[in-house]
Formats: structure tokens, sequence, C-alpha cells
């Protein structure tokens, strides 16, 4: 499943960022895809932590040079009800704090 997200990125010519430690361990992973507009769509952010996220698009946007990053993330505070399917990706390579997943929503 992991092969095909990056086989996606790939071919929409997106960009793979990782943030790593000092021992080279996956902390962090962000997705950008190129938008019509000429700016960037953050599809996912996996990071440990804040810190790790903040970086991660900061990095990106100051070697994109660009101003503006859309990221989409999930509310704080989700009092519905979750659906959808979630399939893990690739357990080896992600931290088990990152909580690697895939969404597939089905209406």
């Amino acid at each position: 499943a992991f092969q095909v997200v990056l086989t996606d990125l790939q071919q929409s010519g997106g960009q793979l960022w990782v943030a790593r430690d000092e021992q080279g361990v996956c902390e962090g992973q962000l997705f950008l895809y190129p938008t019509e507009s000429g700016t960037w769509l953050a599809k996912e952010l996996l990071a440990v932590s804040d810190e790790v996220a903040n970086a991660l698009l900061q990095t990106a946007m100051k070697r994109l040079d660009v101003e503006r990053l859309t990221c989409i993330v999930p509310p704080d505070h989700f009092e519905g009800e979750p659906y959808g399917m979630a399939c893990s990706l690739d357990p080896l390579r992600f931290p088990r704090q990152l909580h690697g997943f895939m969404s597939l929503m089905l209406d």
C-alpha cells in the first residue's frame, strides 16, 4: 500500500519530506502535492510531535520558496462518528507513534 502512495506521489509531481532524529529514526513525514494554481497542498502530515510537524512544514516552505502552504488537518475535537476504512502503511517503516494510515471514505 505504501508503494502505491509513493507511485501516486511521483506521478503527480509531488514530494515526500522526512524528518529523522540523530540516529536516523523517522519522526515525521510530509506528503506534498502541487496544485493547478501553482501552490502546494500538504495531503498527509505524520509526526511524533507538534515541533516535528512544524519543522517539516517550515523547512518545506523555505526550500520550495513559498509563503503559503495548504495543510488539511483533522479537528482537535471530533464529536461525530468516524467512518471509513484504515489500512496500515508498511508498519516496519513507520514508528508506532506516527500511526500511519490511509483513509478511504465510502459514501
